[in-house]
């Protein structure tokens, strides 16, 4: 299927050149959520604001590969003013 090959390809490197809700918010009163891969440096910083159960704004920061940068920026269109169930907390890994 090399159309949409080149389809997916397309997308990816537009969101990449053209990143979407690139930014940060004020912390608090915004949610922050890290990831980072240590195994090739890819960081994304994702901030979000709730209003009740709505995502009512999102902004995503950071830096790496293609991929990674333009997943971001997809996923925050993808989500951006939909409703959550419940207002959203980042999620902290447990200890020991």
């Amino acid at each position: 299927m090399p159309g949409l090959e080149d389809l997916y390809r397309e997308i990816i490197l537009d969101h990449y050149r053209n990143p979407r809700n690139r930014g940060e918010l004020e912390s608090p009163p915004a949610l922050r959520a890290e990831g980072f891969n240590p195994l090739c440096g890819d960081e994304v910083v994702i901030y979000l604001a709730m209003d009740g159960g709505v995502i009512a704004d999102l902004k995503v920061s950071g830096q790496g590969c293609s991929i990674s940068q333009s997943s971001a920026s997809m996923m925050s269109t993808a989500v951006k003013a939909r409703h959550w169930p419940r207002p959203a907390r980042p999620s902290r890994p447990s200890g020991p």
